[in-house]
């Protein structure tokens, strides 16, 4: 192969190299935009309300409080819900959720400007709040479906 050959050879592998790492770059700039990357600490806990859960955060917290939005997992069992939280129902501090299972596992992703995500989880096992898979008395009347999930709004400035 002549010189001029080589340094053709040479001046392509110059920009395969070069662009494939523009697109290594690009991807590791999606992807830690797209994760959770920020060790969170929403203070979450959950408490039987009547045989249902509230599951609560801190709205205050340094993760909390500069988000635009969150997004709530709820894991119950073989049943899953995703729903996304406004400022104005992050800043309610809570929900109150009823059980299908005895097996809930909550987690909160919050979203803050410029695509920094924390995330945190808190699973509630065997406790006998009122799941769907007890027997109730007959005069019982259940006051909510289970899957039925509550969140009030506040008022944000």
């Amino acid at each position: 192969m002549s010189q001029v050959g080589k340094s053709a050879v040479r001046a392509w592998m110059v920009v395969i190299l070069l662009g494939a790492g523009v697109l290594v770059y690009a991807d590791m700039r999606l992807l830690r935009a797209s994760r959770p990357d920020t060790p969170a600490h929403f203070d979450l806990l959950t408490e039987d309300s009547g045989g249902n859960l509230v599951f609560r955060w801190n709205p205050a917290g340094p993760s909390l409080s500069p988000a635009e939005n969150a997004e709530l997992f709820i894991d119950d069992g073989p049943h899953h819900a995703q729903m996304l939280l406004s400022r104005g129902q992050i800043a309610s501090g809570s929900i109150q959720y009823t059980p299908f299972t005895k097996d809930v596992r909550f987690r909160l992703v919050a979203h803050a400007p410029g695509g920094h995500a924390a995330q945190e989880s808190i699973r509630v096992l065997g406790t006998e709040f009122g799941s769907a898979d007890r027997a109730m008395p007959r005069h019982w009347t259940r006051t909510r479906d289970p899957g039925t999930v509550t969140i009030r709004v506040a008022t944000t400035k």
